[in-house]
């Protein structure tokens, strides 16, 4: 397949762009620019013996997303830790707001510390 012209995607979708000539071009004197445009994909200033490591760039890539996806599940954790300790701390306030007096609180108290839902402190 050989490209007249570029590719351009303005609405999301790509079509192909507008038609032009090699007349067209040198009748203005500008030069064919569709070679350019194919071979994007080298790199300009790098010699040819020079050659890009796939499986440095790869393994690079992999550690990053193991680290990332590491992270998120840290993350994760911490929130759901935070989230069931003040489920718990909710939990024995409600428990000991029914308490009906100062006795009872106090018994209400020693219970929760014994059970480990109350911090020593």
């Amino acid at each position: 397949m050989r490209l007249e012209a570029p590719l351009y995607e303005g609405d999301g979708l790509i079509r192909p762009g507008p038609v032009v000539s090699d007349r067209s071009l040198s009748v203005r004197g500008e030069t064919d620019m569709g070679a350019e445009l194919v071979h994007r994909n080298t790199i300009p200033d790098a010699a040819p013996s020079e050659a890009v490591d796939i499986a440095a760039i790869e393994a690079r890539a992999r550690a990053l997303r193991a680290a990332t996806i590491a992270a998120w599940f840290a993350r994760l954790g911490e929130r759901l830790n935070e989230w069931l300790e003040s489920a718990r701390r909710r939990q024995a306030e409600e428990y000991l707001a029914r308490a009906q007096s100062h006795a009872e609180l106090e018994a209400r108290l020693r219970e929760l510390e014994r059970r480990g839902y109350l911090p020593h402190i």
